[in-house]
């Protein structure tokens, strides 16, 4: 009888959801597993090459796969420039199945059957996986789409919800988002209960971004490329500035040098180095003699915790301290998400949310519960702060992976990152800590050097978590075990960490691209890493000084700063996407499309 009605649609609510198939799509397998393995044993099935998990959660069944990431992309093939079509003063972007070659392991978007670099007729195409979706969807009431979080999980969501909608097993089923910000079964649960439609504002912003990538990125490049003669060179809006700040901070290195005296001065039986700008007759010092230390100022200093990581701080605070690339560092971050052990890592917000403090809260009552001291740390940004989903600490991880419970493909490396992140959240959870800090001037024979120091901890505070430096106190005098004269450069090379605190503090690239724009400057030769300080080349001097001249105010910090803008306020739905869009569209006209030349 149950089974007549829901066929003739006369079902209860409760009926009808003891009948309910759900199919979840995320982007990366390893997230497919993670989830399904939240609500039971599941089944694993391969549908046309495609895994998909079978779990049963209360009285619904879910499906769970991947869609690995984008489907479509943006046609290479010709149409009327860079894969968009040109119709009533607006651009038509035209997008095709993602296509890889085995042979010879690239990958291309065209119409062709065949690769377009080699040749090979055996491609892999991501219609493929396409016709699994579908495949799924036919059998289930309701599609979840979960995808990341962002403007690129919100196109990929967008491509899978048309692809999929027809093909139902019921006439009016539910193509729906579901958006999580960490892989938890709290997190997982809430989302499956509380789907939202696709923010068309989101997919608007990704293909406002896409197609100023093809006008402006294409379009400066294919320029390079015709007065270089190289294939292989490419410029965009992001990259030109970003090349521009290494190449000035490398004259400044060579050019602005200056005298520096460097002395080893023993205290306490402990030797004590300093540097100071000065020339040979300002300090008359020699080794053996006695320099006087005055003691300026002795006070309690109240050290507040540091805000929990974001993108941009977390890929400074990897590559400053474990001299770990940036993209390194966010291919870890991302495989710690999709196992379900940090939350969304592509954010530009501190904010701590009430499960977040929880998280601090279980943790600290175990070891520290009258330290726990509850901060928000709100701040603007679409998501929260990069921290831990479980009160797990380096050690407890460790036992839990030696153990067999959480995947073995976590490796030191990510053990690292996962350290950090944990110690910075919980330590913002925590009390100020009070230090006694001494400030002290140090005589070099009439040249004064300022310094200071913390020498004790008087309430630890968010210390006993989270490390700091304590010194000894300075002696009266120190004696002076070496000295020498050094021609130094007055300014240091950037490294992958100060570049990611410009791109910040600029407004240039945004946190899904802080690491792709340097990554893209080393692949095309531009700069190269040395010593973790990056170096521009021949190459990418003479690249950067041909754009300036040809698109100086194009490419310039005050432009792409306003683009930037453009696309996020889009996105906020703050402006709208057509006027935006003729916007880029005049701006292509006028300044690259004179430069190119004629097919």
């Amino acid at each position: 009888e149950n089974l007549r009605k829901v066929l003739q649609g006369e079902a209860s609510p409760e009926i009808k959801l003891q009948n309910k198939t759900i199919l979840i799509i995320v982007e990366s397998p390893t997230k497919a597993k993670t989830i399904s393995k939240m609500f039971g044993n599941p089944t694993e099935r391969v549908i046309k090459g495609l895994n998909c998990y079978e779990v049963p959660f209360g009285n619904i069944t879910l499906l769970v796969t991947a869609s690995k990431g984008h489907i479509f992309e943006l046609t290479t093939d010709k149409e009327d420039i860079f894969g968009l079509r040109f119709l009533n003063n607006t651009a038509i972007p035209v997008y095709d199945t993602i296509k890889r070659c085995p042979k010879c392991g690239k990958s291309f978007v065209s119409s062709s059957n065949v690769c377009i670099y080699c040749g090979n007729e055996n491609i892999n195409d991501r219609y493929k996986d396409l016709v699994s979706l579908i495949e799924l969807a036919k059998e289930v009431d309701e599609v979840l789409i979960s995808s990341d979080p962002d403007t690129e999980g919100e196109k990929i969501g967008f491509d899978i919800s048309l692809s999929v909608l027809p093909y139902l097993k019921v006439l009016n089923g539910n193509v729906k988002r579901m958006r999580f910000n960490e892989v938890t079964y709290s997190a997982i649960r809430k989302a499956i209960e509380s789907p939202t439609d696709i923010n068309k504002k989101l997919v608007e912003a990704q293909l406002l971004r896409r197609i100023q990538d093809r006008l402006i990125g294409f379009g400066l490049s294919n320029v390079l490329q015709e007065k270089f003669d190289k294939e292989n060179l490419s410029a965009g809006r992001a990259q030109s500035p970003v090349l521009g700040w290494i190449i000035e901070r490398y004259r400044e290195y060579n050019n602005l040098k200056s005298t520096f005296c460097e002395l080893e001065l023993s205290s306490n039986g402990k030797s004590l180095k300093v540097s100071i700008e000065a020339k040979r007759e300002e300090i008359n010092l020699k080794i053996g003699d006695k320099v006087n230390v005055k003691k300026v100022e002795e006070k309690e200093l109240e050290l507040e915790p540091l805000p929990p990581f974001t993108t941009d701080t977390i890929l400074s605070f990897a590559n400053k301290y474990y001299k770990m690339p940036s993209n390194e560092t966010m291919e870890i971050l991302q495989e710690l998400f999709e196992e379900g052990l940090i939350t969304y890592h592509r954010t530009e917000s501190t904010t701590v949310s009430l499960t977040g403090q929880k998280v601090a809260e279980e943790y600290l009552s175990m070891k520290a519960k009258e330290l726990f001291q509850p901060r928000s740390w709100t701040s603007e940004g679409a998501h929260e702060c990069i921290r831990p989903t479980k009160p797990i600490d380096r050690n407890t991880l460790e036992q839990m992976i030696y153990e067999g419970l959480i995947d073995e493909n976590i490796t030191k490396r990510h053990l690292l990152i996962y350290e950090a992140i944990f110690k910075r959240f919980i330590a913002s959870q925590m009390k100020k800590s009070i230090l006694k800090n001494i400030s002290y001037e140090i005589d070099l024979n009439g040249k004064l050097l300022s310094t200071s120091r913390n020498v004790k901890i008087i309430e630890p505070g968010w210390t006993t978590i989270g490390y700091i430096q304590i010194e000894e106190e300075l002696d009266e005098k120190l004696e002076v075990k070496s000295i020498k004269f050094v021609q130094k450069p007055k300014t240091f090379l950037f490294s992958e960490s100060d570049i990611i605190q410009l791109m910040k503090e600029k407004g240039i690239g945004r946190p899904s691209t802080y690491a792709k724009i340097i990554q893209t400057l080393l692949q095309r030769r531009y700069i190269i890493s040395k010593n973790n300080k990056l170096i521009p080349t021949s190459l990418g001097i003479q690249v950067f000084e041909q754009l300036s001249k040809d698109f100086g105010d194009f490419i310039s910090e005050e432009r792409t700063q306003y683009i930037e803008k453009m696309m996020n306020d889009v996105e906020e739905g703050k402006k709208e996407y057509f006027p935006s869009l003729s916007e880029l569209i005049e701006e292509f006209n006028s300044k690259i499309k004179p430069h190119l030349k004629p097919e």
